[in-house]
């Protein structure tokens, strides 16, 4: 997202890509065939998808998604 101040985003990606954990396409080369071509990679490389799929940290919150929703919900009430 080039148009966020400081392109902070791409630079959160990048440290998830120099992990093995992601992969930036760019706007001008994200096309059906490029995002096609990525998946089929990870997919086929089981190493590979499995390394994307570990918490970045070993101490990372299991259910972290759905323990902050939880909250916000009680919060919100």
């Amino acid at each position: 997202m080039p148009e966020t101040p400081g392109d902070h985003q791409t630079k959160n990606a990048e440290s998830l890509v120099a992990d093995g954990r992601a992969v930036i396409i760019s706007d001008e080369n994200c096309t059906g065939v490029r995002i096609a071509k990525e998946i089929k990679g990870i997919v086929l490389d089981e190493e590979r998808l499995m390394n994307m799929g570990k918490p970045r940290h070993p101490e990372s919150e299991k259910n972290a998604a759905e323990k902050i929703a939880t909250l916000l919900i009680e919060v919100s009430k």
